[in-house]
């Protein structure tokens, strides 16, 4: 398994989102499962942090507004926390679901995409109102190869032409 971490330099360009507009998510509270860190040191994303942070990216791409993007993105990190995925088991995981359920006001959840019934009515008793489907293989992958790819630069160092 990749153990290769991030910088929030590298992790907002892997994420394709604005550093300073994350750095500001952050500290207005709208972003608030960033990985910790001290001051005159930089905040260390491993892959998982990596993969919340880049769907957040693609929610505010799609025009989700920072603090609704940033709890569905932290809801997500605490579903893998509460689950045994982090390990081997995270992994395994090929998709997940986001379902927002009807009512005042709006809520949601994450599921396994193997653990939910795709077009159900009701969930927990609660009416289905959207689903969205997110391929977890696929992000990790292009996680973990610019990661390898940053790796590579940095013990290699950057090619040059000579003379």
């Amino acid at each position: 398994m990749l153990k290769l971490r991030a910088t929030t330099a590298l992790a907002a360009e892997i994420a394709r989102i604005d550093r300073q507009r994350f750095n500001e998510a952050v500290a207005s509270g709208l972003y608030t499962c960033a990985p910790e860190t001290v001051a005159g040191r930089a905040r260390s994303f491993g892959l998982v942090d990596l993969v919340v942070l880049f769907i957040y990216g693609r929610l505010l791409d799609e025009g989700i507004t920072p603090r609704h993007a940033g709890a569905a993105a932290c809801r997500l990190l605490t579903y893998f926390q509460e689950m045994p995925l982090v390990g081997e088991e995270w992994m395994k995981l090929d998709h997940i679901v986001y379902v927002v359920f009807e009512g005042q006001p709006l809520t949601s959840a994450w599921r396994q995409s193997g653990a939910l019934d795709r077009g159900a009515v009701l969930l927990g008793g609660r009416e289905v109102l959207s689903e969205r489907k997110w391929n977890l293989k696929l992000i990790r992958e292009r996680i973990s190869a610019r990661l390898r790819e940053e790796d590579e630069e940095r013990v290699i160092g950057p090619i040059g032409i000579e003379d």
